[in-house]
């Protein structure tokens, strides 16, 4: 069925365009990570879990749409 192979194909893309940037964000927290590890090589876990949770409740409040510029201001 002509529907069906459409149907299916507009799937496969969807699926394909959402591990593309499900990947590319992967390497830009990779980055950020390394950066951060760097940076604070003596961070304890009571503080990690501190900026988990608060990350979290950022991501949420924000529907993860958050810029680094934004977290930059939110520091100072």
């Amino acid at each position: 069925n002509a529907l069906t192979s459409a149907m299916k194909g507009i799937v496969t893309e969807s699926i394909n365009k959402q591990n593309t940037l499900l990947f590319k964000i992967a390497v830009e927290l990779h980055i950020l990570s390394n950066i951060v590890a760097t940076l604070n090589p003596d961070i304890d876990e009571v503080t990690l879990q501190r900026v988990r949770g608060y990350s979290t409740e950022q991501v949420k409040r924000t529907n993860g749409i958050i810029t680094f510029e934004e977290v930059l201001r939110s520091l100072r």
